[in-house]
């Protein structure tokens, strides 16, 4: 039998990723359950090592007491989930606004080595990308790219190279339009020039003819 249980729990593991028990509560803390982990590994938070470590295998033994109690085991008290839900949601607050504060400190301090480490945590709110990228790109040259902040840096450059294309595909038909105009501006010219020329050759001729008309005309009077 256990072992039947553990198969079905593993297999459920697979298929979903967080229990649907009480998910608006568990699903931030199982969310932010790995990066927690990783904060360990950065120099900043390092000194955090004990207590993420412990926060860790909680929130990882409630996990699967979700899923337990997800698949109908009653041996799981429901109430003592929602209970443990609530004690690991304050941790998982805590490292947020933590890692929030540290990334603030980052700035004001102008501390590059800081700023990486807090915005590739991905702990930082949505909300906060502009002010990432603000000051990314006031010390573009002083930071290494890295996770987040280099995904982030490429979605920025993406987003401007579109825009920059769309400005070119604007401009371009203008561009055949004036060519265009000029073009039936030039041959309007051209034929203009072409008819006074003609013009001005008939009259010519008109006024050939006429001198010769007169001079014989001068030639027969004077017979």
């Amino acid at each position: 039998m256990r072992v039947f249980l553990g198969l079905f729990l593993f297999v459920t593991f697979l298929v979903a990723e967080y229990p649907k028990v009480y998910a608006q509560i568990g699903d931030d803390i199982y969310k932010n359950l790995s990066n927690i982990e990783d904060l360990k590994n950065t120099k900043e938070f390092s000194r955090y090592t004990n207590e993420i470590e412990i926060y860790v295998y909680e929130a990882q033994k409630a996990k699967e007491n979700g899923f337990m109690i997800e698949n109908g085991d009653n041996s799981v008290d429901k109430n003592l989930y929602l209970e443990d839900l609530r004690k690991l949601v304050k941790t998982n607050d805590y490292f947020k606004n933590l890692v929030i504060t540290t990334f603030e400190k980052s700035l004001s301090t102008k501390n590059n080595t800081l700023f990486v480490e807090t915005v590739n945590s991905n702990l930082l709110p949505q909300s906060f990308e502009q002010k990432i990228l603000d000051y990314y790109n006031n010390n573009v040259d002083a930071i290494i790219e890295s996770g987040f902040l280099a995904i982030l840096a490429q979605k920025q450059r993406d987003e401007l190279e579109a825009k920059n294309a769309k400005k070119i595909v604007k401009v371009t038909p203008k561009i055949k339009k004036d060519s265009n105009q000029e073009k039936m501006e030039r041959l309007k010219k051209a034929d203009l020039e072409k008819r006074e020329a003609f013009k001005k050759q008939v009259e010519e001729e008109e006024a050939r003819k006429k001198a010769q008309i007169i001079a014989k005309q001068k030639k027969e009077l004077s017979n």
